[in-house]
């Protein structure tokens, strides 16, 4: 937030803070070209759009071309665990590096009496070359820009990184850690 506000005091203002708070299960998706532009919000299958017309407009062609690029996605699966975020950091680190064309995301829930930790996994539309991202400030980010011409693997191809993916993460995992892993339609599969 400092970052975008050129900022460099050390506290936000109340303000700010209340600004930068976002719903748990949002994404900010970062879809434009411009490392200077502001992400857009998502909720779920909801994108929250800024109310002023010229930013609305601007916003609002990313979107679409974002939605249009995932009409293929892949197969994404939840692990939902029962260990805290923090006991997983290294094999999950380690399951990035060795899947560079899946996309991770790791949920810490500190109040929930079931799990711990929810990991979601989706491929990739384009594939990634590990040296690029070294070489970008995009790997702080939980979006990568594209546009269609970008997809470059199969669907097949994607559902099978994610599925390699998962069964190594699975495997690096401590004993027990898992409690049970659902795919992208949120129903239990064995």
């Amino acid at each position: 937030l400092r970052e975008k506000m050129n900022s460099h005091d050390d506290e936000l203002t109340p303000a700010q803070e209340k600004m930068a708070t976002l719903p748990s299960n949002a994404k900010l998706r970062y879809l434009s070209k411009s490392e200077s532009d502001w992400p857009i919000l998502q909720c779920r299958n909801i994108f929250i759009l800024p109310g002023v017309p010229e930013y609305f407009s601007n916003k609002i062609e990313n979107v679409a071309a974002y939605l249009s690029s995932q009409l293929e996605r892949s197969t994404a699966y939840r692990l939902v665990l029962g260990v805290e975020e923090a006991s997983i950091v290294d094999a999950l680190n380690e399951a990035v590096i060795d899947h560079p064309n899946v996309s991770f995301g790791s949920y810490p829930f500190v109040s929930h009496p079931e799990y711990k930790t929810v990991v979601t996994l989706e491929g990739t539309l384009h594939e990634t070359n590990v040296n690029e991202l070294k070489e970008t400030s995009l790997t702080k980010r939980n979006s990568a820009v594209f546009d269609r011409t970008a997809v470059t693997m199969s669907k097949e191809a994607r559902d099978r990184n994610v599925r390699l993916a998962l069964d190594d993460l699975v495997n690096k995992l401590p004993e027990d850690a898992v409690l049970r892993v659902e795919n992208d339609d949120l129903t239990p599969f064995n």
